[in-house]
């Protein structure tokens, strides 16, 4: 049978209680059942908050919203469903690494060393080449060393991972990635099997976004897959006011 240890830290008045208590006639009796009285309301106290952070902290993979009439979605879904999940999970561990959060580059550093344990190729920083395709079609590459820089790159997989550390998403990022993505599926033999990550360390929580394309249009899609709340300051510090 498995033992339940709580430890109280009482204030003066409730130590000079207790005292009287235990000099009482059933002093030890009513301590014991005060005592296990407390032990459950803390007891249920940790449940409830270890159920709150599950809540707050989720992978979205099982609830994603696609329709079921849309079957290519939801079969690539399913196909990329664990690699998605193990990405998702070592995003997680590493945004918790960071208790009192981190920079940009402190993320994608930590998140690559995890990577590789985990087996992936990795390859950080990939300068690509841009280019501009002109209105009689023809494909031009810009001039002046113009080019962008992928964070991280699963070749292997045909994934990038672009990570932020923003407060907020907005449609700039989404862009920067779907710009990369593009370069991939014009001017390399990934084609419309490019797929790209969105990651966002942010201040107050961890955002994961999937893109891809759907080969019934040709269009990138984009699923939220995961987000998880940071742990708040106040439980990791004390403080005072004087």
């Amino acid at each position: 049978m498995s033992k339940h240890t709580v430890t109280f830290s009482l204030t003066d008045a409730q130590a000079k209680k207790w005292g009287e208590i235990l000099q009482s006639k059933d002093g030890i009796k009513t301590l014991t059942s005060s005592l296990r009285e407390l032990g459950k309301l803390q007891k249920f106290k940790e449940d409830q908050l270890l159920k709150k952070q599950k809540k707050r902290g989720r992978t979205c993979l099982e609830k994603i919203p696609v329709p079921k009439s849309d079957a290519y979605k939801t079969q690539h879904l399913k196909q990329h469903h664990e690699q998605l999940t193990q990405i998702c999970e070592i995003c997680h561990v590493v945004y918790e690494g960071f208790a009192f959060s981190g920079k940009e580059h402190h993320y994608q550093a930590a998140l690559e060393a995890e990577l590789r344990d985990m087996g992936f190729l990795v390859q950080q920083e990939v300068a690509r080449l841009l280019h501009y395709r002109k209105q009689n079609g023809e494909n031009i590459q810009l001039p002046h060393d113009i080019r962008g820089r992928e964070d991280l790159l699963l070749p292997r997989e045909k994934l990038i991972l672009e990570l932020k550390q923003t407060a907020k998403l907005t449609d700039k990022e989404f862009c920067q990635l779907c710009r990369y993505m593009q370069e991939r599926c014009d001017n390399s033999t990934w084609g419309t099997d490019t797929r790209g990550m969105l990651i966002n360390f942010g201040d107050s929580h961890l955002e994961c976004w999937y893109l891809f394309y759907d080969k019934t249009n040709g269009r990138i899609s984009r699923i939220k897959v995961a987000q998880h709340e940071h742990t708040t300051l106040d439980t990791l510090i004390d403080t005072y006011y004087q």
